[in-house]
This record gives structure tokens, sequence and C-alpha cells, in this order.
């Protein structure tokens, strides 16, 4: 992207008119960029807004470098307005997730098989886990508690993976450990984490799993 003084932003390259001459598509790619800034062409770049919490407004450019910089004039979404954005996640999740397995309760109802007691275990823990969840949402007092919540700290300890001659993949020592985010609204993983929705109990197991703790 370029900056052109007399037009404004230009995305890709086209024919320009500056100060009455008319300039082919090709300069912002044959000349350089000290002939194009001698014209009032720069480099231009747009900084960028995390658009899940903030709201953008006025687009403003800084030409007095050597690159033109565009930042967008913010405010901060409405707290409130997350909050119900992120317990209705929640809902939705607990939702879809009880749906896939309500059958089983159907069939035990109408007098068939009887639902197993793994399933009907996972089941009351999902009810638990997304209580809890829109708990702990009701209670994110402002901007900087919500976003903590959707990027949790956490370490990951994970086995080493080696793969033979005939691709079988085997896990063992030496654990690897990685620091990484995660966010608490939809976050599920091995483990029985507190702050993960809970595995249903016929998961694929990870290989390559040992445990996640809290940073």
């Amino acid at each position: 992207m370029w900056y052109v003084n007399s037009i404004g932003l230009v995305k890709t390259p086209r024919g320009v008119t500056i100060d009455g001459i008319q300039h082919p598509r090709n300069i912002f790619t044959l000349w350089s960029k000290a002939d194009l800034a001698a014209i009032g062409i720069k480099p231009a770049s747009i900084t960028a807004v995390d658009q899940r919490y903030n709201n953008t407004g006025a687009l403003t450019w800084d030409t007095s470098g050597a690159e033109a910089v565009g930042t967008y004039a913010t405010t901060a979404k409405d707290v409130a307005g997350l909050k119900r954005e992120m317990k209705d996640t929640v809902s939705s999740i607990a939702s879809s997730t009880l749906a896939s397995s309500d059958w089983m309760q159907h069939r035990e109802a109408e007098g068939g098989t009887a639902m197993p007691a793994d399933w009907k275990t996972y089941r009351a823990a999902v009810r638990t886990s997304s209580n809890s969840k829109e708990t702990a949402i009701d209670a994110l007092a402002n901007m900087a508690a919500i976003k903590a919540y959707e990027a949790h700290p956490v370490t990951y300890t994970r086995k080493t993976g080696t793969t033979d001659a005939e691709g079988v993949t085997t896990w063992a020592a030496p654990n690897i450990t990685t620091n990484m985010t995660v966010n608490k609204v939809s976050w599920t993983e091995e483990g029985s984490h507190a702050d993960s929705w809970p595995i249903a109990p016929d998961h694929t197991a990870d290989p390559s799993f040992v445990s996640v703790a809290n940073t």
C-alpha cells in the first residue's frame, strides 16, 4: 500500500495524477522510494486494531516519516455487552455438546438401553462447567479482567514424538513444556483442568499429553 498526498491511500498500483502530471501505474514498482517520496508517495501501513475489544472510528494519517502510518480512533467496547456475548457462547457450547448425546437420554426414557454411567457423569459435568463459567464471567469487573479470561496463561507438558521408518509415532520422554494462552470460554483439554470443558467419554486421547497447569 502507498499513501499519495493528493489522493490518500492507494492499495494497489494504478495510474495517478499529481500536480497535473499523469503517472502510469508502474511507477509504484519501478521507482525508488526516494523518487516516489519526491512526488508525495510513501509506503503506507495501518496500525491494527483489536476489534474484539474496540470499536473503530475515523482513520488519520501521519506522513511525517519515511512511511505513512494510518491510525484508527478507537473506543472500548461495552463491558456488559462483551460479557453477554461470552455467556451466550458458553450457553451455546453447552447446548450443542449435550445435544450430541441426547439420543442416549431419549432412548433410556423410552424404555431402551440405559445411558452409561460415564455419560451421565459427563453430561452433569458439562452443566456444572457451564454454570461455573457463567458465574465467573458475571464476576469479571472490567475490560482487563475480560481480556485475562480470554487469554489465560497455561503451561503444557507433552511427550516427545519419534516417528519410525514405517510412519509409526511413539511418545516418550523427554517431556517438552510450552507456555501459551487459552480462552476459558471455549477451552477443552484433557486432564480435567478446572477451567476446561470436560472431555467426552468417547474422545480419542492425545498420546502426547502429560499435563496442563496454570502459569
